[in-house]
């Protein structure tokens, strides 16, 4: 976030070790269980790599190891019917603490970077700001020691809440294309609906819940043979998941910044243009959530 009216570098395209390991289980015709092993074994894959790097408070690992968590949990979910109700809710739960415990962590790296893009792009805020700053990092240093000490043992419990489902064989379950289609015409209607709803801040994080969830969908089914556009589609809701993404960042690195006003006289003010870049790039979002709706339309 180079200052707090501009949006934070797209997301990367991610690599898709999915990719290969679906050509190894045969390919676009692949059963569920193919599908499956090869979108939650790749996930499963970068858990277990990111989490050391996120116990050591890197900034990166701790973001990623969240979407590696978020991927892996949307994996269970579109096949919740193969995996089994009880395996499925056993390894979400994992997943979903082990994400919880990074959270506190990242919230705080948000909340200095966009503390240090308001300072940027305005001298007096950069001169007023040493206290803020000096205390959001105290509170980080004290929020990454305390996720460093949980993290490995809700990364191992995460892994092997993952060992039941990934035991299954590749030739598991039904033609994974019979339940591509019903998954992903239920979440574009799903994100439909929270495109349709007033654009307050809770019915925004609702629609990029949704955005996320069509996202990885999409993702973990775009080697199979579904007649649309993989590519536009993802393109267009990463868009508007990065736009959603730094609205909401924004919005909650000014609500920790008021919770600070008896640091400094700066913290309210610097609250206020935060929000107003959070509600700027709210207001842009209209032609995103479009062009997602248009490269969704088949499913609808």
């Amino acid at each position: 976030m180079q200052s707090p009216s501009s949006p934070s570098p797209p997301e990367a395209v991610p690599e898709k070790p999915e990719k290969a390991a679906l050509a190894l289980h045969g390919g676009p015709g692949a059963a569920a269980g193919a599908v499956f092993l090869a979108a939650a074994g790749a996930q499963r894959d970068q858990i277990a790599a990111l989490a050391p790097e996120a116990a050591k408070g890197e900034r990166v690992a701790i973001h990623d190891l969240r979407v590696a968590c978020r991927r892996c949990r949307e994996a269970l979910r579109v096949f919740c019917g193969l995996v089994g109700r009880p395996a499925e809710r056993k390894a979400a739960r994992a997943l979903r603490e082990l994400r919880r415990a990074c959270g506190t962590t990242r919230d705080l790296d948000v909340a200095i970077r966009a503390l240090a893009g308001a300072s940027e792009a305005d001298s007096l805020v950069r001169s007023r700001a040493c206290a803020l700053q000096a205390h959001l990092s105290a509170t980080r240093e004290e929020s990454a020691r305390e996720m460093s000490r949980a993290l490995p043992e809700l990364a191992r419990a995460a892994l092997a809440s993952l060992a039941g489902p990934l035991s299954l064989l590749p030739s598991s379950g039904i033609p994974a294309r019979e339940i591509a289609c019903r998954v992903l015409s239920r979440r574009a209607r799903r994100f439909e609906r929270a495109a349709a709803r007033p654009r307050d801040l809770h019915n925004l994080h609702r629609l990029r819940i949704e955005t996320k969830r069509l996202r990885y969908t999409a993702e973990i089914l775009s080697e199979l043979p579904l007649g649309y556009d993989a590519p536009a589609l993802d393109s267009a809701c990463r868009a508007l998941q990065d736009a959603l993404g730094d609205g909401r960042d924004l919005a909650m690195a000014a609500a920790r910044l008021r919770s600070l006003a008896d640091l400094s006289p700066e913290a309210e003010a610097t609250a206020q243009g935060l929000e107003e870049s959070s509600r700027s790039i709210h207001a842009s979002v209209v032609p995103l959530v479009a062009q997602v709706l248009g490269a969704a339309r088949g499913f609808r």
